[in-house]
């Protein structure tokens, strides 16, 4: 289920930055590798935030390892700049709060099934035609993380 959800989210998240490297701006076709990468301000390892769009950015390569490396500034802006000043702080305080997803909705494969359901009806919505702008307004699901 992880894997499915994995690909769903990754999907997603790449088409709604429009395939293109959230830090330094390269389109997916003008990298090295043909490809971008999923990449989280906060660690995949926890699972709470591990699909969540807010936490989630395409990026390439380079600027994926920059952030490896401890350059955080790029990444924290993209995603600040997508979502909204403070959405870092945000991210990291949730992460404190919930280290694990023992006893979320998260744990529940059938919330794991219907979030997967979710970025594919997101991603259906890109396909039409719809806005990011438009998308990222929508009703999200409430993950009881406030």
């Amino acid at each position: 289920m992880a894997k499915r959800l994995d690909n769903a989210c990754k999907k997603y998240v790449k088409q709604r930055d429009y395939q293109s490297c959230q830090c330094c701006g390269i389109h997916r076709d003008a990298t090295p590798q043909g490809f971008l990468d999923w990449s989280h301000k906060i660690s995949r390892n926890n699972f709470v935030l591990r699909w969540s769009e807010y936490n989630s950015i395409a990026t390439c390569r380079k600027c994926h390892m920059d952030w490896a490396q401890g350059i955080s500034g790029p990444t924290n802006n993209a995603i600040d700049r997508i979502w909204g000043e403070c959405t870092c702080d945000m991210l990291e305080k949730v992460a404190k709060k919930y280290q694990t997803s023992k006893g979320t909705y998260l744990d529940l494969v059938d919330f794991r099934m219907q979030l997967e359901t979710h970025y594919k009806e997101k991603l259906k919505l890109l396909d039409e035609g719809i806005s990011v702008d438009e998308i990222k307004t929508a009703v999200w699901i409430d993950f009881g993380l406030e």
